[in-house]
């Protein structure tokens, strides 16, 4: 049988890359954009692409476990974190899901995702750290940026659930990218 091509771009921005997965042959895009704003971009683009069927949005914060909502910016940006109860500004509540969730709301029981693409400024450890042992089993491949100086941590966390890395991009001393990828069964 086929493998369909998923891809589930944490924290999706106004869709540069859930449109790119989308041109790379990706059959289903599950595209998480916490802020009003750039989801509404996001939408905008999908449309303008004449991707709805292939591109499905959902308005909500992949988070780690915890609460049913997190506090967010409102203004649009490529840097937006979640906000800590101490931290100013204008923000707006969002709906939070954690990474289980997030995979039980987009594709069936046991299908397997291609690629998971995390992006969400510094939000990536509690993420992956929340997630069961059953969401690697079913992740092929991740690409992710970090932050806050945790390679090493991270590395170890990814390495220990089986996968290889492909590739990794110190930035400065504090962020990077990484792909990682776990090994294709023999046979």
């Amino acid at each position: 049988t086929g493998v369909q091509t998923c891809a589930l771009p944490i924290w999706a921005n106004i869709g540069i890359f859930s449109l790119y997965a989308a041109a790379r042959g990706a059959r289903a895009v599950h595209a998480f954009e916490p802020n009003s704003e750039s989801y509404d971009l996001l939408l905008r683009n999908i449309r303008e692409n004449g991707l709805d069927g292939v591109i499905v949005p959902h308005r909500a914060a992949v988070a780690g476990r915890g609460p049913d909502t997190v506090r967010f910016p409102k203004g649009s940006s490529m840097y937006n974190a979640i906000l800590r109860e101490n931290e100013g500004g204008e923000f707006e509540d969002v709906r939070a899901v954690d990474l289980d969730r997030a995979y039980a709301e987009c594709f069936g029981v046991g299908q397997v995702v291609d690629l998971l693409k995390l992006d969400c400024e510094g939000a990536e450890y509690e993420i992956l750290q929340g997630a069961t042992p059953e969401i690697f089993r079913r992740t092929r491949a991740i690409r992710l940026e970090y932050h806050h100086g945790r390679e090493e941590e991270l590395m170890a966390s990814l390495a220990g659930r089986g996968y290889r890395m492909r590739r990794w991009m110190k930035e400065n001393p504090s962020s990077g990218t990484m792909w990682v990828e776990r090994p294709r069964a023999q046979g």
